[in-house]
């Protein structure tokens, strides 16, 4: 199945503040299911958080304790919301925000956790694709991308624009031969990257020397990001500071010099 025919569903909440672990609620729900790059279902709630909403929130999205008579109680929300969700990958701009206060809701209704594996941060993502950027709030990179939608601090304002976004990085991605599921969420998902041993890299290396093989590599420039490159390796170069592999890049073309210790991954070509 390609990447594009997988459900994502692009996921935002709305709070009465920054920490569930202090009492804080979700006040507003909002995503949108995505397969193929197109829209094929939509979730978007506002949700009575038995509390008030504090100043600060309020000053950042505009919800009111006013706006939020009448609303749902998040237990009575929440089994659609799950139905809603059931098979997807999960994906939201510091993810991990959204679904802390997701699984908290979860708990206070007496529902199972969802499990944080099936996710991708766009903020993680934009930063392996755009290092040369700094700053990664969803308005900076939507901007550096040129998507012109008004931040409004909405949850389904801000899921439109993450849509966006996203969809915007998978075409990165594929530029830079990232185009599998497993890696992108490998690359980009909560866990950190599991790197193969430096000597276990040198001996992969050494092999494509020896039997004059390709390389593909998994690599995270300083400059240049993420990307899988296929590598005619043509020595091994010791500097002092740093151990390099150089060869021909198929990506770009040209001659490279690659740190070993950024090298995620790498296998032989076999021919």
């Amino acid at each position: 199945m390609g990447i594009y025919s997988t459900d994502f569903v692009i996921f935002d909440v709305e709070t009465t503040g920054l920490s569930p672990q202090f009492g804080d609620r979700i006040i507003e729900m909002a995503a949108l299911k995505i397969r193929d790059q197109k829209i094929i279902g939509r979730f978007e709630t506002l949700i009575d958080p038995q509390r008030e909403v504090s100043f600060a929130a309020y000053a950042v999205n505009g919800i009111s304790d006013e706006m939020l008579i009448g609303a749902p109680l998040a237990s009575e929300v929440l089994p659609d919301f799950i139905r809603f969700i059931e098979g997807c990958v999960i994906v939201g701009h510091n993810v991990k925000f959204d679904m802390k206060f997701l699984n908290n809701e979860l708990k206070l209704a007496g529902l199972p956790q969802r499990d944080l594996q099936r996710t991708i941060d766009t903020v993680k993502m934009s930063r392996g694709m755009i290092p040369e950027l700094g700053k990664y709030s969803l308005a900076t990179v939507s901007d550096f991308m040129g998507i012109k939608n008004v931040q409004k601090h909405r949850a389904m304002a801000d899921v439109e624009m993450t849509s966006k976004v996203f969809l915007h990085l998978l075409q990165m991605a594929a530029k830079r031969r990232i185009c599998s599921l497993s890696i992108i969420e490998s690359l980009f998902g909560p866990n950190k990257i599991v790197k193969q041993h430096k000597r276990t890299k040198l001996k992969e290396i050494q092999r494509a020397l020896d039997e004059k093989a390709n390389l593909e590599l998994m690599y995270i420039g300083n400059s240049s990001g993420a990307s899988i490159r296929e590598v005619t390796p043509s020595k091994i170069l010791g500097t002092g500071k740093a151990t390099l592999l150089v060869g021909h890049c198929h990506l770009r073309g040209e001659e490279r010099y690659f740190n070993v210790d950024k090298i995620i991954q790498l296998e032989t070509l076999i021919k």
